[in-house]
């Protein structure tokens, strides 16, 4: 299915989404693959829709398009520069978007209600592999010494609303600027590009928009990188 107009009405109620363009190194198309299989095993709302650039649509297999309910070309970017368009692409009123190198292992549908009374709300309290809420800052120092929002894109919900619009318009604007953002915003910036939490984190502390829960426990997942893991 192709792309979905934002002037017409959305295609879905409910969905996932993630970005897989592949890279000369890692396959995110297979990622995201075994990731959609999870969804569809555990979940029950589990439409699933990919956004990949022209190069990962010619790999995509004919089992794989059994599994992708929706297939969307962006165009062709820097790393992570293109997940500013996520409200424009997503097929959905309501979205989960994911980082491809994830799997789901259990029905988490319960989670869409909480959420409902956020325009956003990203994961803020991330795990190590043995379930326990992550206290290291190793990959966090740009954000102590700004004082940024502690959040993670790797799992995250947005809802159609005009907050999500002014969201990623504001993440937008950090990935096309950020030279701006860098020389004369932050303190001790580590980055000569943004990553996307970065660039979430600002746009979340730009807005002054409640971006995650301090109730909840979710959304949240286990992060595998070593320094948390210690």
């Amino acid at each position: 299915m192709s792309v979905p107009n934002r002037t017409t009405d959305f295609s879905e109620q409910q969905g996932w989404l993630t970005y897989a363009t592949n890279s000369d190194t890692v396959d995110y198309l297979a990622q995201a693959y075994l990731l959609a299989l999870s969804v569809k095993t555990n979940c029950t709302i589990n439409k699933f829709a990919i956004a990949v650039d022209k190069n990962t649509m010619e790999c995509i297999t004919p089992k794989q398009r059994l599994v992708f309910d929706y297939i969307i070309v962006i165009p062709d970017s820097k790393p992570m520069h293109n997940e500013w368009r996520s409200w424009n692409i997503t097929p959905f009123k309501e979205t989960f978007k994911v980082e491809s190198d994830m799997i789901i292992t259990t029905n988490i549908d319960h989670w869409w209600t909480a959420m409902q009374k956020y325009n956003i709300c990203m994961s803020s309290n991330v795990r190590n592999y043995k379930g326990e809420i992550s206290q290291d800052k190793t990959y966090r120092r740009l954000f102590v010494d700004n004082h940024l929002p502690d959040v993670y894109n790797g799992f995250m919900y947005f809802r159609h609303s005009q907050g999500a619009v002014e969201f990623f318009n504001v993440v937008k604007d950090v990935f096309d600027n950020f030279s701006l953002y860098r020389d004369t915003l932050l303190d001790n910036c580590r980055y000569e590009e943004p990553d996307t939490d970065v660039a979430m984190a600002i746009a979340a502390h730009t807005l002054e928009d409640k971006c995650y829960s301090n109730t909840l426990s979710y959304p949240t997942f286990t992060h595998m990188k070593s320094g948390i893991n210690n």
